[in-house]
């Protein structure tokens, strides 16, 4: 619900959480043609890739040191296709996303 709630910009519910999740990475997998789960990811390389900046402004003084530990392919609403590499601190993921 979390990593959810940071892709799709409840706010509240992030307020409400952050104490307990902040700073968590994703540990669900994906399953085949299943592209909202992103493994690995924080709650704030989330928002940024669904580009919702409350969000991100909610968690970016406590997660802005996260990096990425593994590769990704996205395929971002915007029809674009971008990769994400291993060892991607947060402001690489906001430029490479373009947001």
């Amino acid at each position: 619900q979390w990593f959810d709630a940071c892709a799709t910009g409840k706010l509240e519910f992030v307020q409400q959480k952050k104490k307990q999740l902040v700073k968590s990475q994703d540990q669900r997998k994906p399953k085949d043609g299943e592209k909202d789960v992103i493994h690995k990811f924080s709650g704030l390389q989330y928002a940024i890739v669904y580009n919702n900046m409350q969000v991100v402004e909610e968690l970016v003084e406590f997660e802005w040191q996260i990096i990425t530990t593994i590769e990704y392919d996205l395929q971002l609403k915007q029809q674009k296709q971008v990769h994400i590499p291993a060892d991607s601190t947060v402001l690489d993921i906001v430029c490479i996303v373009g947001n």
